[in-house]
């Protein structure tokens, strides 16, 4: 939740108390938005989910702040169906937004807080810059328990202009001892700057960069394309790799899930974390969609995410157990390895998805029936 909060801080060389909005939890405990991100990511996953985007009449869009849209496959693409790119998005028909435009409007610092009733005593302390009159006038409204600072601001005006500030064993600094009880804590606090899409309540109009981003994308990557993008990434020319990466930054990330999964599961951590262009917002783009984690990318992880986003079928799950077979090693001259079958757990995910239809895709489990080829 969100919760109404003092902010100390020094404008025109004097004390100041600035209202603002931080991340608390039931029992109004300061949260780092890192640590807490899934709860307010929940929010949004459950509003845009499944959502589908008709432009139809669509006349105007806003992207929302670390929005990773290919700016150069979109902006012909909206010209086309003569929509216009706003920057208010309150004069906009529909709102493109990712999980990272949350954070957009987050700002997480390491701060401290101190006991408002600590607050008087101190601003009386200094010879100059003590704001006392306004400080006493805004805190008789003032409900809350404590006051957050930012040590970096406070700490030079206090050092430059109390009259008496408190040194520790090698310098003055400010510590619990410059406050009258004493409590003086620090913790990561993230303060709210924009909760538009914190709140179900306005998610109204407003769809995923996912399902945006598959609405420009055109190619599909087929078994013949996966394996061209293959030479390509193994070769040691850097232009291939670039060539391949914008290749799979502009397909649709749907249809071509399970190829574009096997490419960052091999090359993930090579040629294309190697390559410059995995910085840019179109490979992002990707990157974000399929959840890529270059620290956990394995046959689980691509399994686990395609029954996430619901992209499981028949012939995508045939290839990956093909892609585990492939890879399958025993040592021995005498065995080999010929199947490989699902937990009695996940089989029973997997049959749930696989007799759910899908209008996306192609019936009988054929995902990539309408493939275009490199």
């Amino acid at each position: 939740m969100i919760q109404e909060q003092l902010t100390l801080t020094v404008s025109n060389n004097q004390l100041e108390l600035i209202p603002s909005r931080v991340l608390v939890d039931d029992k109004k405990k300061y949260l780092h938005y890192r640590w807490h991100e899934n709860e307010y990511m929940k929010v949004f996953k459950q509003a845009t989910a499944d959502k589908k985007l008709d432009l139809t009449n669509v006349k105007t869009i806003y992207f929302a702040p670390k929005c990773s849209i290919p700016r150069d496959k979109a902006k012909p693409f909206l010209e086309e169906k003569k929509i216009k790119t706003v920057r208010d998005r309150a004069a906009a028909d529909i709102i493109i937004a990712g999980i990272d435009s949350i954070e957009a409007g987050l700002d997480t610092k390491h701060l401290h807080y101190v006991k408002t009733s600590d607050i008087i005593p101190f601003a009386n302390g200094f010879k100059i810059g003590g704001n006392v009159h306004n400080i006493t006038e805004q805190l008789t409204t003032y409900t809350g328990k404590h006051v957050i600072l930012d040590r970096n601001v406070i700490t030079p005006f206090y050092i430059n202009n109390h009259s008496s500030p408190i040194k520790n064993q090698y310098r003055h600094a400010l510590s619990g001892k410059s406050f009258q009880s004493g409590d003086y804590y620090g913790e990561y606090i993230t303060t709210v700057t924009d909760d538009f899409l914190l709140f179900g309540a306005n998610l109204s109009n407003v769809y995923s960069q996912e399902v945006f981003n598959n609405l420009i994308g055109d190619t599909v990557i087929d078994r013949d394309a996966f394996e061209s993008l293959r030479t390509m990434l193994t070769s040691m020319d850097k232009d291939n790799h670039l060539v391949a990466m914008t290749i799979m930054a502009g397909c649709n990330y749907e249809k071509s899930f399970v190829y574009l999964a096997l490419l960052l599961e091999e090359f993930g951590r090579g040629a294309i974390y190697n390559h410059k262009y995995r910085n840019t917002v179109g490979f992002k783009s990707l990157t974000n969609w399929i959840g890529y984690n270059k620290y956990r990318w394995d046959k689980d992880a691509i399994l686990d995410v395609s029954i996430e986003k619901g992209l499981l079928t028949q012939e995508l799950l045939d290839t990956i157990k093909a892609s585990v077979l492939d890879a399958s090693y025993t040592g021995s001259s005498h065995y080999e390895v010929v199947d490989i079958r699902l937990t009695a757990e996940m089989q029973v995910k997997v049959d749930k998805l696989l007799n759910k239809k899908d209008d996306r895709f192609p019936s009988g489990g054929e995902l990539l029936q309408e493939e275009v080829s490199l």
